[in-house]
């Protein structure tokens, strides 16, 4: 019996210490020294607040609290919004959006969508989605709330030139197509990346070496109003532009210093390249251009970019569904320019930047066109 005893007496101390070492390593790994103020500030709002407040309120504003735009608390609802946007297709009503000065903008009308056959147009201001104000409102909240199941209606308020209107569209399933590319003049591609999505990577190169059967001269890549996607797929893009060895960018994490991202594994094509961007393009479009552009693999034609320098990693919340799109690194160009709030600076300024549904009558194009002919 005293055997017994002090067996368990045993057992009691050693799971004391596992859990001790444990706990103080959870304290020394994940830095929750300042827990028990966490703690207390969250116990303190649910048990005493007087209209009472859900878990998901409380984490939205912790992470809203970081002053950081880009880093963001999803529910289950908005988490799958995100992924969706970031496929290739899903149900909605064919618009792509961004925010511009806390205003929620609509930056493209898809083809042959909802939204385009009622007439809503790029540029426009979405103010309201059923009511709702947008205002105030992350990116991924306010997709949530215009996509929703097929056929299903949505209102938007727009507002185009101070005039604010209401739009009722039904939702239906849209695929984007985020590539496309023509032969623009003799001796000269022509590519527009309109997203990162998953599997943009494939649909450039396949209409990449479509077109270099044609053994164009020079190639024109479009990322105007490009904000952004999967930094893999843009990767991956780099590596028809770049040389083996070439750094792609440079990766700033919290307390040290930029280490270089290199890239392998290349297949570049080598031959002048122009690249047009605008302010709508921003996080891979910057990275992207960038190393183009620092790496002397061809010029950026147009205005300053977007200026988004951060790179975001989603940690999924357990037992929620939801997930934290968090901050955790900033990135530096090749040569070491933050783009943080100030956007790439093209080679060749030129303002006008207004995209024409036909490429070969956009100013632009053509100003690129007579560059790459001058050369």
């Amino acid at each position: 019996m005293k055997f017994e005893y002090k067996k368990i007496i045993s057992t009691i101390l050693l799971l004391a210490v596992t859990f001790t070492l444990g706990y103080g390593f959870a304290i020394y790994r994940y830095g929750f020294s300042t827990l028990p103020i966490t703690r207390f500030t969250i116990g303190t709002i649910k048990n005493n607040y007087i209209e009472g407040i859900e878990d998901e309120k409380i984490a939205k504003g912790i992470v809203q609290s970081l002053g950081d735009p880009f880093s963001i608390y999803l529910t289950e609802d908005e988490y799958k919004s995100f992924q969706t946007n970031i496929s290739n297709n899903y149900v909605g009503v064919g618009i792509i959006i961004t925010k511009i000065n806390e205003k929620v903008k609509i930056v493209r009308v898809l083809n042959n969508s909802p939204a385009e056959r009622a007439g809503i147009t790029q540029g426009s201001e979405i103010t309201k989605v059923n009511g709702i104000l947008t205002n105030g409102k992350d990116l991924e909240s306010v997709s949530s709330l215009i996509r929703g199941p097929e056929n299903s209606e949505v209102t938007l308020t727009i507002v185009n030139d101070t005039i604010e209107r209401d739009f009722t569209l039904k939702r239906e399933k849209i695929e984007i197509e985020t590539v496309n590319g023509e032969i623009i003049a003799p001796g000269i591609a022509y590519i527009r990346i309109l997203s990162f999505n998953m599997g943009t990577d494939r649909e450039f190169n396949k209409i990449l070496n479509s077109l270099l059967k044609e053994s164009p001269k020079g190639l024109i890549l479009d990322l105007r109003d490009n904000g952004g996607g999967i930094l893999e797929v843009t990767a991956n893009i780099a590596k028809r532009f770049l040389q083996d060895g070439m750094t792609l960018f440079y990766i700033k994490e919290k307390d040290k210093e930029p280490q270089p991202q290199y890239i392998n594994e290349c297949d570049p094509i080598n031959i002048p390249t122009m690249v047009i961007v605008n302010k709508g393009s921003a996080s891979a479009s910057e990275v992207l251009a960038g190393a183009i552009k620092d790496n002397k693999a061809g010029r950026i034609i147009g205005e300053e970019t977007f200026g988004k320098a951060t790179i975001q990693r989603i940690f999924n919340v357990p037992f929620s569904g939801g997930a934290i799109k968090l901050t955790i690194q900033k990135y530096l160009t090749p040569d070491k320019h933050d783009l943080s709030s100030k956007g790439l600076k093209p080679d060749i300024f030129f303002s006008d930047l207004s995209s024409n549904i036909d490429p070969k009558n956009d100013n632009v194009i053509k100003k690129a066109i007579s560059l790459l002919t001058e050369n």
